[in-house]
């Protein structure tokens, strides 16, 4: 198939366009992400630098990459004609619940206005065209079930969680009733290769190359349903391939939460080394989270995630101590 993938110069969305080019598909990429001077040399300096040095040479050499902003309706209404796509993934968003809270405004361009363009250039097509549209866990808010199914409350708690339900509301709605087609996937605590934005399993693999301390809020108490990046996107390729959804909302997540406390046990296992610091403070903004049913994903798209979270950190490490990657601040 021919496939668009907004965002596709992001961590998610990079390794995604990696795997759908693996499977044959022909790939676009609009994203306004700049590669940096020592980036495109394959002389990269710094973590952040090695991080998207990887993407650009490794993940994305067989894509074509359209550099614009999603505001830019007329822009990307053009790049969407040209590119003829069968399937739209839409991964534009600021990437941290952080990010979100801090400027709103310029987290709702791409969450909000960019994906409206998208939908309102998607429904004006001819072309049978299916939008697959990446939201997140957080749109549960404090999980209400263990584990929680695609039917369960969405009772967001934070504008990140609020921004992103929004966005499913307004992609199924959008292309309800109309010759295309819409899907919606709920990743969490997705981690691995190129990761640059300070995630907690980042947090904690990069702390043992460095001897910096750790710092773990409440981590017995703490549970996320850590999901490896190459898991989550070989779902979001069947939810791209697969006939017969429109509609349809899917977890694609490991399927099993872990705590943060087990997260340190397997780092410390696999690295020998960790300056844990452990604090009782609140989690704030973050819900009370813990496993998602992945069933339905199951069932339908033939979803099977394989790499648990101790194969997952043992990879991880490697690709760090591999690259040269040094550590840094969340943003």
């Amino acid at each position: 198939m021919r496939a668009i993938v907004v965002g596709g110069l992001g961590f998610v969305g990079s390794h995604l366009v990696r795997e759908l080019t693996d499977h044959g598909h022909t790939v676009v990429v609009i994203d306004c992400g700049p590669f940096g001077p020592g980036v495109e040399d394959g002389h990269p300096q710094g973590s952040i630098a090695a991080s998207l040095a990887f993407r650009r040479h490794e993940l994305l050499p067989r894509a074509r990459i359209v550099r614009l902003d999603v505001a830019d309706r007329p822009r990307l209404a053009e790049a969407l004609d040209a590119a003829d796509p069968d399937c739209v993934y839409y991964l534009a968003a600021a990437p941290l619940v952080s990010q979100v809270e801090a400027n709103p405004p310029e987290a709702g361009r791409s969450m909000m206005l960019g994906l409206t363009h998208v939908l309102e250039i998607v429904r004006a097509r001819s072309r049978p065209t299916r939008v697959v549209y990446v939201s997140s866990s957080m749109v549960y808010g404090h999980f209400a079930a263990n584990p929680v199914s695609e039917d369960a409350p969405t009772k967001p708690v934070n504008l990140y969680g609020a921004l992103k339900l929004a966005g499913e509301v307004m992609t199924h709605s959008y292309l309800a009733r109309t010759l295309h087609e819409s899907v919606v996937v709920r990743p969490s605590g997705v981690y691995g290769p190129t990761d640059i934005h300070g995630r907690v399993v980042q947090k904690a693999c990069e702390a043992t190359l460095t001897g910096e301390p750790f710092i773990a809020s409440n981590p017995a108490e703490t549970f996320i349903d850590f999901t490896w990046v190459g898991d989550l996107v070989s779902g979001l390729v069947a939810a791209g391939e697969t006939r017969g959804l429109g509609g349809d909302t899917f977890n694609l997540t490991f399927g099993g939460a872990r705590s943060l406390e087990d997260l340190i046990g397997v780092v410390l296992r696999e690295a020998g080394n960790l300056n844990v610091v452990r604090s009782n403070s609140g989690a704030g903004d973050r819900p009370r989270r813990g496993t998602l049913d992945v069933s339905r994903a199951h069932r339908l798209l033939g979803y099977r995630p394989r790499v648990d979270l101790e194969s997952g950190v043992r990879r991880y490490l490697d690709f760090l101590v591999s690259h040269a990657v040094a550590p840094v601040a969340a943003q």
